[in-house]
C-alpha cells in the first residue's frame, strides 16, 4: 500500500483548517453589515503588535538602575586610579630621561607617540572629563551611533532624549515599537486579503484564490513579529550590560594593555546600532518580496497600494477582480518562498550584526524564548494531524493484513471487521 508522506499529509491539514477556520474568523471580524472592508489604517490598529512593551519597560528600569549605581560606585574612584597610574608613568619617564644624559630626548620625551607625556595628559584627562560627566558620554557619545542604526534602518529616534540611562532605553522601546508596526503591515494586506475574498454574501462567489494568499500573509506575518519581538529583549538586555560596563569601559581606555576591554563594550553599543540597520533592511526587503508576489513577476498592478486603497467602502467588482488575477500560482510559491526566506533571515540578525560589530552576543534568552513558543505552536498544530496519521495507519494495518491473508469473501469480510476494529478503537467506542 502507499505511504502518504507525513509532509503532504500536514499540508493537507493546514489547507483544510485553513478553509474551514479563517472564513468564520474573516466573516466574524472584518466583514460588517454593509459588506464592506475596514479601511487599511484601521487593519493597521497595533495596539497589540507592541505586546512586550511592558517587559522592555521592566529591562529599562533594572538596566537604569543597574548603570547609575554602577556609574555611582566607580566613576569617582576610576578617576583617582587613571590619575595616579599616569602620574606614576610620567614619573617614571621623567627619571628615566633624565638620568640618561646622553641620550636625552626631549622631543620624544613630550611628544612620542602614544607614549609622549603630552598624548598620554591629554588622554588621562579625557578620561577623567569623560568619568565625570555621564549625561555629556551619553548624549554624544553613546546615543549617536544607536540613533544612526534606527535610521539607517528606516525608523528615527525622535526627539526628546533627556542624555540619561533612562532616556536611552526610552528611545530605543519606541524605535523597536517602529519596526513591530512596519512589520505588521504583513498582517494587515494578509486580513485585508481575507476581507475582501469573503466579502460576497454567497459562497459560490467568494474569491477562494485569495484565501491561500491571506492565510500565508497573515500567519507569517505574527510568526516574524513574534520572533523579531523577543528578539529585541536580548538587543535591549545587551545595551544594558554596555551601559552597567561604561564607567570601567571608559577607564581602561588608559592604556593598550587594557584598552582591548574598551574596544568591546564599545562595540556592544555598535552591535545593538547594526542590529537595528539589519532589522530595518530585512523589513524592507520582506516588504518589496511581498510586493512583487502579490502583482506578479512582471510588474503588473501594483496590488499592495491598491489593497491599502480599496478598504472602507463597498469595494468594485472590477478592483477586486482586478486583485484576483494578479495573484497566481507562481506568486503564490514566490510569496510562500520570501516569507521563509525573511524569517530565517529574522532568525539570523544576530550572526550577521556581530560579524559585522565583532562583538560577541551577551545572551540569547530572548531569542531562545521565542524559538520555544513558535516550537509549541507548531506542536499543537501537528496533533490535529498525527492523530489522522495515526488513525490512517491503524486501518491500513488492519486492512493489509486480513487481504494479505486472504483470497475469498471471508478474508474480505475479516478485512471489513479488521477495518471497523480499528474505527472503534480510534474513537474510543465500546461495544
Amino acid at each position: 500500500m502507499m505511504k502518504i508522506p507525513p509532509k503532504i499529509k500536514n499540508i493537507f491539514i493546514f489547507t483544510l483548517m485553513i478553509c474551514i477556520v479563517l472564513p468564520v474568523i474573516a466573516l466574524a471580524e472584518e466583514a460588517e453589515e454593509e459588506r464592506t472592508c475596514p479601511t487599511f489604517a484601521d487593519l493597521m490598529d497595533v495596539k497589540n503588535v507592541a505586546f512586550l512593551t511592558e517587559v522592555y519597560n521592566v529591562i529599562k528600569e533594572v538596566c537604569s538602575a543597574a548603570a547609575n549605581t554602577s556609574w555611582g560606585a566607580f566613576a569617582g574612584s576610576l578617576q583617582g586610579v587613571v590619575a595616579v597610574g599616569i602620574a606614576i608613568y610620567i614619573a617614571l619617564a621623567t627619571l628615566k630621561n633624565v638620568g640618561a644624559f646622553s641620550q636625552q630626548d626631549v622631543a620624544a620625551y613630550l611628544t612620542a607617540d602614544k607614549k609622549g607625556v603630552i598624548p598620554l595628559a591629554i588622554k588621562a584627562a579625557s578620561i577623567i572629563f569623560l568619568l565625570s560627566n555621564r549625561g555629556f558620554v551619553y548624549e554624544y557619545l553613546v546615543s549617536p551611533i544607536v540613533q544612526a542604526g534606527s535610521e539607517i534602518g528606516g525608523s528615527g529616534f525622535g526627539s526628546g532624549f533627556s542624555g540619561s540611562v533612562s532616556g536611552l532605553f526610552s528611545q530605543v522601546i519606541n524605535t523597536s515599537n517602529k519596526f513591530l508596526v512596519k512589520a505588521y503591515k504583513i498582517v494587515a494586506l494578509g486580513r485585508m486579503l481575507l476581507c475582501l475574498a469573503f466579502l460576497p454574501e454567497s459562497i459560490v462567489d467568494w474569491y477562494w484564490s485569495m484565501i491561500p494568499f491571506g492565510a500565508v500573509l497573515f500567519i507569517f506575518g505574527w510568526m516574524i513579529i513574534i520572533g523579531v519581538s523577543f528578539y529585541l529583549l536580548d538587543v535591549m538586555f545587551r545595551l544594558g550590560v554596555g551601559c552597567i560596563l561604561l564607567p570601567m569601559g571608559i577607564a581602561c581606555g588608559v592604556s593598550r594593555l587594557t584598552s582591548h576591554y574598551t574596544k568591546q563594550v564599545w562595540n556592544l553599543f555598535i552591535n545593538v546600532a547594526f542590529n537595528f540597520v539589519m532589522l530595518g533592511i530585512i523589513i524592507n526587503f520582506t516588504l518589496s518580496m511581498i510586493g512583487v508576489s502579490l502583482s506578479g513577476i512582471n510588474g503588473g498592478t501594483n496590488i499592495t497600494e491598491l489593497l491599502t486603497n480599496i478598504g472602507g467602502k463597498a469595494p468594485a467588482k472590477a478592483e477586486t477582480d482586478e486583485i484576483r488575477d494578479a495573484l497566481t500560482l507562481t506568486g503564490f510559491i514566490l510569496l510562500a518562498i520570501s516569507c521563509m526566506i525573511a524569517f530565517k533571515l529574522f532568525m539570523s540578525v544576530e550572526q550577521i550584526a556581530s560579524k559585522v560589530a565583532e562583538a560577541a552576543s551577551v545572551g540569547k534568552a530572548g531569542q531562545k524564548a521565542g524559538a520555544e513558543i513558535m516550537q509549541k505552536a507548531g506542536n499543537i498544530a501537528k496533533a490535529p494531524v498525527q492523530q489522522v496519521g495515526k488513525f490512517a495507519g491503524a486501518v491500513g494495518q488492519e486492512i493489509k493484513s486480513d487481504i494479505n491473508d486472504s483470497e475469498t469473501m471471508r478474508g474480505t469480510r475479516r478485512a471489513w471487521r479488521g477495518a471497523k476494529s480499528a474505527v472503534k478503537k480510534f474513537l474510543r467506542v465500546k461495544d
